[in-house]
Formats: C-alpha cells, sequence, structure tokens
C-alpha cells in the first residue's frame, strides 16, 4: 500500500476444536472502495435530481421487467394515493381505456430498449382519477435491458384547465351564434374580420369562415 486511505470490507469466521472453545478467527478482507465510489457518486446524483424535482410534482419509478417488481418514490405514492409493488399491481390501476396503450407501449420498452413517453389517466383513492405523464427510459446491462427508469409527473391540473377552456370556447360560441344581433370580431392590426356570427354572416352576405 502507498499509505492512501481506502475502504474496505472485513469478514470474520471463528474457528473452534472439537471441544467447542474458540481458537482462531479467519479473516476475509475485501477493497471496496471502487464500490463505495460508486455508492457515493448516485447518492450524490439522487440528492440532485431531488432538489430539480422538488415542487414540480413529479417523482420517479423503477420497474423490473424481468420480475415485474416495481418501486414508486414518496413523491409518486403522495401525488397518485398508491404505492404499486409490481406491474400488475400498477396495471390495475389505469384507466381501462388507456391500459391496452400503456401495456403496449412498455413491453416495447422492455424488447426493444427504446425510450417512451405518454400520458394517461388513473384511479386516484381521493380525487376520482388523476392524470399522468411519464417518460420510461430502459437501463441495459450486458446488452439486455435490466430494468426501466421513469420520470413521472401530475398533470391532473393542467389537464382540467385544457378542459374548461374547452367548455368555455363552446359556451362562448354557443351565446355568440344565439345573438340575435350581428357580432363582428375585428384585427385591430389588419382590420380583418377573425370571427362573425350567424347574424353578421348573413349581414355581409357570406359564410362565416370567409
Amino acid at each position: 500500500s502507498d499509505g492512501t486511505p481506502y475502504w474496505s470490507r472485513l469478514s470474520l469466521t471463528p474457528v473452534r476444536d472439537e471441544e467447542g472453545s474458540l481458537r482462531h478467527y479467519v479473516g476475509i478482507r475485501q477493497d471496496i472502495t471502487e464500490q463505495r465510489r460508486q455508492t457515493e457518486m448516485l447518492e450524490d446524483r439522487q440528492r440532485k435530481l431531488d432538489l430539480v424535482l422538488a415542487g414540480t410534482d413529479t417523482g420517479l419509478l423503477e420497474w423490473d421487467p424481468q420480475t415485474g417488481e416495481m418501486h414508486w418514490d414518496e413523491t409518486l405514492q403522495d401525488l397518485f394515493g398508491h404505492d404499486p409493488q409490481t406491474f400488475e399491481a400498477f396495471a390495475e390501476l389505469v384507466h381501462p381505456n388507456d391500459l391496452p396503450r400503456v401495456e403496449t407501449a412498455l413491453e416495447k420498452t422492455a424488447d426493444t430498449g427504446t425510450p417512451w413517453t405518454g400520458e394517461f389517466w388513473m384511479f386516484h383513492p381521493e380525487d376520482g382519477a388523476a392524470r399522468m405523464t411519464v417518460r420510461v427510459t430502459p437501463v441495459r446491462e450486458s446488452g439486455e435491458v435490466a430494468r426501466s427508469l421513469g420520470i413521472a409527473t401530475d398533470v391532473t391540473a393542467q389537464q382540467e384547465r385544457k378542459r374548461a377552456l374547452v367548455a368555455s370556447r363552446e359556451r362562448y360560441q354557443k351565446l355568440l351564434q344565439a345573438t340575435p344581433d350581428p357580432v363582428l370580431l375585428v384585427d385591430a392590426g389588419t382590420g380583418k374580420v377573425v370571427e362573425a356570427n350567424a347574424a353578421a354572416a348573413d349581414l355581409l352576405g357570406r359564410p362565416r369562415d370567409d
């Protein structure tokens, strides 16, 4: 040794004589410096990732396609109200309308090693339903997909806002077309009519789409 500190794992096995008395120990020492370095590096990466994801309604999941085991971090468990331990348990949470698409995509990811990004509805124990978007990245070992890592986000609020905007637009259109008086919306910059109700279209003598 050149005096450089290193991590070591020592295993001791007692050796006894025929009468059961302890005579000595046999020790096996292993240099685990590299393993320790890799572990510390992964822990550091995890801390940085946790900081990046903090407050973003985003968590991490891991899935082993060989055993079917699945793990969600605490953030995902809190967001979606579940802690599925297996792929089968996860599949039971996905809305039946989305399940075939999700299963096919994840199976393809496991078979081909191709990342997948998707969005789907899940059952939520308190809110009824929640919308998840996830990016799944396969991890290869010895050329084979050993597990898949995912970054998942709760986008329920965004989805609800989209629905609200669509509903608001539909209500607006109904009110606009039901108004008996001509209504025109004109672009202030170009002077072009961008929207007109039926009464205005009849007044102008042209279809509303024109």
